[in-house]
């Protein structure tokens, strides 16, 4: 029986051949079943929990976990997913916070999934306000109603001297019949600062 015991402990330590940091999964996107980028510094750490945006008639919400040690696009990787809740003059259009505790085939389905991190401050929507070592985290955005996909860009900030993080949403096209914008997003592009709830 110990040997048995041995034997799996073997299987298990062994199942991976390397575990990266997820930080270096850009530069290097080595894809393989036996790699795991894994959130070894906890970057994605301080975007976990409830956020709100509240602004002219807007009430925006997004709920963001850590999902770990998921397999996708050919490799094991450490990711956010998140889901949303969008009203407009008090009119809900869109309610999905209860989903991203769902545990999907793909984690990177929900409707907002990221584990980019981006280093360099001119990189993509260059940020003018990035302090040196800082990182961002960009992924996927979906609207529900529209079916349009695009990114998004997370960055840590505060407001008020209130924790928060600022999110970038651009849109691609719609998912599903590969329109370009044939009725516009629910939620519009561009900057929305979140207070931490």
């Amino acid at each position: 029986m110990k040997k048995i015991n041995i034997i799996f402990l073997l299987i298990f330590v062994s199942s991976y051949s390397q575990v990266l940091p997820l930080q270096n999964y850009g530069d290097n996107l080595i894809d393989s079943p036996n790699i795991y980028w894994e959130d070894v510094d906890g970057i994605l750490d301080p975007f976990v929990g409830d956020w709100i945006y509240s602004q002219n008639g807007i009430v925006f919400k997004i709920k963001f976990i850590k999902s770990e040690n998921k397999y996708s696009d050919n490799c094991y990787q450490d990711l956010l997913v998140g889901e949303y809740y969008y009203a407009l003059n008090n009119q809900i259009l869109i309610n999905k916070l209860d989903d991203v505790n769902i545990e999907l085939e793909n984690q990177f389905h929900h409707n907002i999934s990221c584990n980019f991190i981006i280093s360099d401050p001119n990189y993509w929507k260059k940020c003018l306000d990035c302090m040196p070592g800082e990182y961002r985290i960009m992924g996927g955005f979906t609207d529900v109603v529209s079916n349009y996909v695009g990114t998004c860009i997370l960055k840590k900030t505060t407001l008020n001297n209130q924790e928060a993080i600022k999110i970038y949403i651009s849109y691609l096209g719609n998912a599903v019949n590969k329109t370009i914008f044939s009725i516009p997003p629910t939620i519009s592009e561009g900057w929305y600062t979140f207070i931490k709830q």
